[in-house]
């Protein structure tokens, strides 16, 4: 897509094509991998993988689909099959690593439904297996995300692109999902020790996670495949601060938005105990008695509703809401200005289409 070559309208348009394309391969994807296991292995193999196979066709907007095929099209790469297959590989990562967030969060939704290791957890007492069934569910939800990780990197070993390419997009590929596992881990922690993180913890788990895997990452991936041997400076800010953007605008919709437009509880966040710019200027602006609402609700995980509203209540007292909604839209901006005078529009569009829904 070239710059200035369509409107915001039209861009819109492109990403929701996209996803159309995207959605309809993983289908067709879904229906082979079926086939090839069907008849070869085991029931228990089979429930695992259409475990797997539910959670990638319940996808969202295939935001990193869209700009991994964006990236290809932007390097200079014509053949469409290379560009839908950039999307199909980043889409396996994203399952893979949704399902072990899912785990580590002790989330039971995902995407509007059962989260994975919750729909083999259900799967274990509605077949009558014996032993802990939630124990059933997380250790064979992370065979599935295995599997998700492990078949991208095959799916994108099979490309019809060159093999110098295939070679580098798969070395930049894995460091970033490295970077990625860096901000989960750093994630966990700022959990167990909210008390010790500072705003700029918060920021560096943010880049490290998310903008890895949601930005970078697909960039990166469409980038070499067509021939390029990475992202350009301008590529790389730009997909750093639009991760973070879209981040912050997440956090903001998983504490205040509702399950169906998250996808997941709106009280998840709060019971898990996760440290955001929310939690982080609530604290800083907090009184003693909201102090201890904070202390007693953030990481309970037998906090009511009730008490969640309460929390909520106290963010948008403090002015927690208002601040992490400029920081967003400080850092979308931020990207947009590291295209320079002639932004590529497709990108401009995609950061605030993806940040407008979430804020």
């Amino acid at each position: 897509m070239k710059t200035g070559e369509y409107n915001r309208g039209t861009m819109i348009q492109q990403i929701l094509l996209n996803k159309s394309v995207i959605d309809a391969d993983l289908v067709k994807f879904s229906g082979e991998w079926r086939q090839e296991w069907n008849g070869q292995y085991t029931t228990a193999s089979l429930d695992v993988l259409e475990s797997l196979l539910i959670l990638l066709n319940r996808g969202g907007k295939r935001v990193r689909g869209s700009l991994a095929m964006e990236s290809y099209y932007l390097h200079g790469g014509t053949r469409k099959e290379v560009a839908v297959g950039a999307a199909r590989v980043i889409e396996l990562v994203q399952a893979y690593l949704l399902i072990m967030d899912d785990i580590a969060d002790n989330s039971d939704m995902r995407r509007g439904g059962l989260s994975t290791h919750t729909y083999l957890k259900k799967l274990h007492s509605e077949s009558g297996l014996l032993g802990d069934g939630a124990q059933y569910g997380t250790s064979q939800a992370m065979n599935a995300a295995m599997l998700a990780s492990h078949r991208a990197m095959s799916q994108l070993a099979t490309l019809p692109a060159p093999d110098s390419a295939k070679t580098r997009a798969a070395e930049l590929l894995n460091q970033d999902i490295g970077v990625t596992l860096v901000g989960q881990i750093n994630d966990i922690y700022n959990e167990a020790a909210p008390h010790r993180i500072k705003r700029e913890d918060i920021i560096n788990t943010l880049t490290w996670k998310t903008a890895y895997y949601t930005f970078v990452s697909p960039l990166e991936l469409g980038a070499c495949l067509a021939g390029s041997d990475g992202l350009s400076q301008r590529l790389r800010q730009y997909a750093l601060n639009a991760g973070v953007a879209f981040q912050i605008s997440d956090d903001i919709l998983g504490t205040f938005g509702d399950s169906f437009e998250s996808g997941k509880s709106a009280d998840d966040d709060i019971r898990e105990g996760k440290v955001t710019l929310l939690v982080s200027h609530a604290r800083k602006h907090a009184s003693s008695d909201q102090l201890v609402i904070i202390n007693s609700t953030l990481g309970n995980r037998n906090a009511t509703t009730l008490d969640c509203d309460q929390l909520r209540g106290i963010f948008e007292l403090t002015g927690a809401r208002q601040y992490a909604a400029q920081k967003a839209a400080e850092y979308a901006a931020a990207a947009v200005a590291a295209l320079g005078h002639t932004p590529e529009l497709f990108l401009v569009t995609l950061v605030q289409f993806a940040i407008e829904r979430r804020s």
